[in-house]
């Protein structure tokens, strides 16, 4: 080896070195060829299947663009009317045209009416004997003078009212007459409005004899005997 040159020295020193490495990487190193063995190494991947599914959207829920309302144009305010009360007309009275007759309960004629005629008309009252037991003379003139009529449960007039407004004057009158279960006068009170202190109601009673009002009777009683 002393005659060899120094490149080849060089070399050998180079392969010897490699040699020693090449035990421990696994590499067979031969003075003519180098094989180096190859580690392969495959890296697993996973393929993702991506399934693409159509997506259906409702047009029916799809928001419209909100686009501003025009102001709405402000109306006046309604008030409240206050209702009106209905005068209601005043009765109109329709008198009879034909004769009026009222009736005892044994169906004998206990009042009789006669219609209105000239402003004028006559009331009769009767007794059981068919007997006029008491007369009212009613007028609508200048003054007038009316009669209303109250009964008994068996048909008889139990109590006559009577109103008389003289017309040209402050006062008017009524005359209260009150009759038996037969149409027999027994009282009647007579009363002036406005009323007066000095003017009270006066009442009279009916004589059946003389058949005319009296005043209430007195009666005088004569003075004991004097002793002698």
């Amino acid at each position: 080896m002393r005659n060899t040159p120094l490149h080849i020295l060089f070399i050998l020193i180079l392969l010897n070195a490699c040699t020693r490495e090449s035990k421990n990487n696994s590499v067979l190193v031969s003075t003519d060829t180098i094989v180096h063995k190859k580690t392969i190494v495959v890296y697993e991947t996973e393929t993702v299947k991506v399934i693409k599914t159509p997506v259906i959207i409702d047009q029916t829920r799809v928001e419209k663009p909100i686009t501003p309302e025009a102001p709405k144009p402000i109306q006046p305010v309604k008030r409240k009317k206050n209702p009106t009360k209905k005068i209601q007309p005043l009765p109109v009275y329709k008198f009879p045209t034909d004769t009026e007759y009222h009736y005892y309960s044994n169906k004998k004629i206990s009042v009789k009416i006669s219609p209105w005629k000239n402003e004028e008309r006559s009331i009769l009252l009767f007794d059981y004997d068919r007997n006029i037991t008491y007369t009212f003379e009613d007028v609508r003139h200048s003054y007038s003078y009316f009669t209303e009529l109250s009964y008994h449960p068996n048909g008889a007039v139990s109590i006559a009212v009577t109103h008389l407004n003289p017309g040209a004057s402050m006062y008017w009158y009524e005359t209260e007459i009150q009759f038996t279960e037969y149409n027999i006068p027994i009282t009647k009170k007579s009363t002036q409005f406005p009323t007066e202190l000095d003017n009270p109601p006066s009442i009279q009673y009916w004589n059946v004899q003389k058949k005319q009002w009296v005043d209430q009777l007195t009666i005088e009683c004569q003075p004991p005997p004097q002793k002698q």
